[in-house]
């Protein structure tokens, strides 16, 4: 779900229904589509996100996101998204009882960096073998 329609580049405002939230009031969708978000592993679709314009912040789904073949982890106050490669997607951190999807904070856009130093550095002098890279 997301409060920001600039988000979609179409938006089906045909679909529309409520939602229930957190404190179990049910609020109106006023559509969905398909949104196209940046990641540490590329670019990622996320399909059917409904266009919710009464809440402040991004929300997903754990369930649609299984159901589409994510795997999600709860750790340390984080979530962290893989795709279905295992590569990871999104890290994002709890704030109060909840884990909000902010496209703009650099924590979640980029992510984690899976490498170590020594491999950076040998992927930067050409692949130049790993024991050699420790000297």
């Amino acid at each position: 779900m997301t409060y920001d329609q600039g988000l979609f580049r179409e938006l089906d405002k045909t679909t529309v229904s409520k939602v229930r939230i957190g404190n179990g009031e049910y609020i109106s969708t006023r559509g969905k589509w398909t949104i196209a978000i940046e990641s540490l592993s590329g670019l990622k679709l996320i399909l059917d996100v409904l266009f919710v314009p009464n809440i402040d912040q991004n929300l997903l789904s754990v369930g649609q996101l299984l159901e589409k073949g994510f795997k999600v982890l709860f750790k340390d106050k984080f979530y962290m998204i893989k795709d279905a490669n295992g590569k990871y997607v999104f890290k994002i951190k709890m704030r109060g009882k909840s884990f909000a999807l902010n496209l703009l904070e650099e924590e979640q856009t980029a992510v984690f960096q899976e490498n170590n130093v020594t491999t950076l550095w040998h992927k930067r002098l050409g692949h130049f073998h790993h024991n050699g890279v420790l000297y």
